[in-house]
């Protein structure tokens, strides 16, 4: 009897997994960490368990995830609150890099999934060659921190918001070879990649509070605007560099 209810227990027990590595890509980190709580998932509360052993993260919610009621991208998003509640604790004290990723998921009814990658959707009618992009990214310093930035906030979806602006911004100041930008310059940028600011309005909405340090929450459908908004800048800004290239090779630093 003890042994049927454990196993109806365990079939009941949403699992989340993941790995823990220092900043510079090294690990397993020596973090152990072993605590219970319990999260607001709409109106209900949702008791939760994780573990941390050296590199290996292990989220259990006992009583399962409704997940007919909450995809799993919603389910990874709580889980993403809870792992980064405990890692910035210990790195508020302890004052090293750490990075983490969520990876799998096992639902309350057996069933493995795993967390789908950010990627920003396809643009059509823009093609671009690899090698060229590459002698250009290898030329031009600034595209190569606009590409960071994009990069970031790929991997980032909480700060998305600040690095897909930041990335636009720096793209803006590349092609009208400003330091700063005033409206005349954004009017130039966008002049000259055949955009306008209208393009931007999604994405400098959710920016205004994440990049002065208000952080709100965005829908899954405001994150999708997001990725296409950064990507067609980023595109079309490459396709303009790209016509307009004289090939004299700048610094790389």
């Amino acid at each position: 009897m003890n042994t049927i209810l454990h196993h109806r227990r365990l079939c009941m027990t949403t699992y989340v997994s993941g790995t823990l590595r220092l900043a510079n890509g090294q690990g397993p980190h020596p973090l152990f960490i072993s605590v219970d709580g319990a999260i607001q998932v709409d109106k209900a509360t949702m008791p939760y368990q994780l573990e941390i052993l050296g590199g290996h993260i292990m989220l259990r919610f006992p009583r399962g995830f409704q997940e007919e009621d909450h995809n799993v991208d919603e389910l990874f998003r709580f889980a993403r609150h809870i792992v980064d509640n405990a890692i910035l604790s210990q790195i508020a004290l302890e004052g090293v890099g750490l990075s983490y990723t969520l990876d799998y998921c096992r639902t309350r009814d057996g069933k493995v999934l795993i967390l789908d990658p950010d990627r920003a959707p396809q643009i059509d009618g823009i093609a671009l060659s690899f090698g060229d992009v590459l002698e250009l990214t290898g030329s031009r310093a600034q595209l190569r921190y606009a590409i960071r930035d994009f990069n970031q906030g790929l991997i980032d979806r909480e700060d998305c918001p600040f690095f897909f602006y930041r990335a636009i911004e720096t793209l803006a100041k590349t092609i009208t070879n400003k330091e700063e930008l005033d409206a005349k310059d954004w009017n130039d940028f966008h002049g000259k990649i055949g955009t306008t600011r209208d393009d931007m309005k999604a994405l400098e909405a959710v920016n205004a509070k994440h990049r002065h340090g208000t952080h709100s929450y965005f829908t899954k459908e405001e994150h999708l605007i997001m990725l296409r908004t950064v990507k067609y800048f980023m595109l079309k800004s490459l396709k303009h560099l790209l016509q307009t290239a004289t090939h004299p090779r700048e610094k790389a630093f």
